[in-house]
């Protein structure tokens, strides 16, 4: 009785957002630690008295303010799964790759040259306003989890099976230069590798929901098209 219960809870869309739920507070948390550096830049930018090298770390906050936002909304309006792997591997390699990443926020900060934080926050802007436009082309299929929400081909879906770890990289990339070494370079070679794995859990969801993720999956690249 309990067991048929609690299978129908999880269908519900209730269960989902309390699967989220603490995700949402999650990067709203970063959201709103991100409003005074916002608040500080536009000042700055208002009086004219930011500096370009200062600009660049700006355009940084604001590029990962966006993402997170768009993680938060992604997370409220996304479908209910319509499939879920099984096994706890997949959903503990999901789980530990979202929060390893973090892991590099704790080390001690590091001091690089000007030339390699500016290269720093470029990737850290980029990566962040493509993830959320990534985002919004993926709507209401995201997932952190290997799950299968809906099946997205088309924008940058059509050019790799998995624009949005691409970009996060980017973010990722950004992010190991601005910290201790060779700890930060560790972690984040670590998370790559729970990236990778990630797709393979991922895709064997969409394999077993949708017949046509096959083709698409032979004329698709992983990540870089032409290249892997």
């Amino acid at each position: 009785m309990f067991g048929d219960t609690w299978t129908r809870f999880r269908a519900t869309k209730t269960y989902d957002f309390l699967a989220a739920l603490p995700l949402v507070i999650w990067y709203g948390d970063a959201l709103r630690h991100q409003l005074p550096l916002l608040a500080n830049g536009f000042r700055a930018l208002g009086s004219g008295a930011i500096a370009s090298f200062s600009l660049l770390q700006f355009l940084a906050v604001i590029g990962s303010a966006v993402f997170n936002l768009a993680l938060v909304i992604a997370l409220l309006v996304r479908n209910k799964p319509v499939a879920r792997s099984r096994g706890v591997l997949p959903r503990l390699t999901a789980l530990i790759g979202t929060f390893l990443s973090v892991a590099i926020l704790r080390l001690p900060a590091a001091t690089p040259p000007p030339f390699i934080q500016a290269l720093a926050d470029v990737l850290i802007f980029g990566g962040s306003v493509a993830s959320a436009l990534v985002l919004r082309r993926l709507g209401a299929a995201f997932a952190i989890m290997p799950e299968a929400r809906a099946l997205v081909t088309g924008g940058p879906y059509a050019m790799a099976r998995h624009p949005l770890y691409v970009t996060e990289a980017l973010v990722l990339l950004g992010t190991m230069l601005q910290f201790r070494q060779p700890w930060a370079a560790l972690l984040g070679v670590a998370t790559f590798v729970l990236i990778y794995l990630r797709t393979i859990f991922e895709e064997r969801v969409l394999m077993a929901e949708y017949p046509q993720y096959a083709a698409y999956r032979d004329r698709t690249a992983r990540f870089i098209p032409g290249l892997f």
